[in-house]
């Protein structure tokens, strides 16, 4: 039997990949960069500075707001019995950042 024919070959893996939304407390502003560090020290890349003040309102109101306000408004409309696992179901489902697969490949 032939191993190397297309037929019987492994797919070829997929690879997913995840951007995760890191906030500082206020009151751990002081300690950014340290906090940047470890993130890096840990093999995460940080793709975005963490912005601050003026840019985090501004960021929170285009990527996160949106999002959350109309998973929020949803939940008040369904209230399920366990509004906070269908409230992250609900934007696992809905994010508007999460990678699309198309033919093994991530878009």
């Amino acid at each position: 039997m032939d191993y190397e024919t297309p037929k019987n070959q492994m797919p070829s893996p997929r690879i997913y990949v995840e951007r995760t939304l890191a906030l500082i407390k206020p009151d751990a502003i002081h300690q950014a960069e340290e906090i940047e560090d470890i993130i890096l020290r840990s093999g995460f890349t940080i793709l975005q500075p963490i912005p601050m003040g003026e840019a985090a309102k501004d960021y929170l109101g285009r990527f996160v707001s949106p999002t959350l306000l109309s998973g929020l408004t949803e939940l008040c409309k369904q209230k399920p019995v366990d509004p906070f696992t269908w409230l992250a179901d609900w934007l696992v489902r809905n994010n508007p950042n999460k990678p699309q697969i198309f033919d093994g490949a991530t878009a």
